[in-house]
């Protein structure tokens, strides 16, 4: 688990492609469960307590902007685990002081699963978020 100090120290988490979901992944994907999901979260019904879309947020972390990316081009991945995401810490951001701390991005990339994270379009949202981030400090 991070110290306190480490979370107080991060500025902003950047999230791509992520499987947030995997009730919504199965759903998407049924064809998971049996070659990856059982073998690595067992056979259950339901997989919601290893859902990040339903956990809260630790203590020394609402200041922190987030950014949620998705590929268009991903095809191993759906956007629906992004949009997820994005909801959720929206949610858990509504009525904070620190309105605006969740992007998302699913217009900026097309490329495929794991070949945006080499590609200069990824490199520049990911920049551009950073320096947004530098700009609020």
């Amino acid at each position: 688990m991070p110290s306190s100090a480490l979370l107080r120290a991060v500025q902003g988490v950047v999230f791509s492609e992520g499987i947030y979901d995997i009730d919504t992944l199965l759903h998407s994907f049924p064809k998971y469960r049996d070659w990856f999901i059982r073998d690595t979260f067992g056979d259950l019904p339901a997989y919601d307590r290893y859902s990040t879309t339903k956990m809260t947020l630790r203590e020394g972390t609402s200041r922190i902007c987030w950014a949620i990316l998705h590929s268009k081009g991903d095809t191993l991945v759906d956007t629906l685990q992004s949009q997820a995401m994005y909801d959720h810490l929206q949610s858990l951001h509504e009525g904070s002081q620190w309105g605006g701390q969740v992007e998302i991005f699913f217009d900026d990339l097309d490329g495929e699963h794991d070949a945006i994270l080499q590609s200069g379009q990824y490199i520049q949202v990911v920049g551009d978020f950073i320096l947004n981030i530098s700009k609020r400090l």
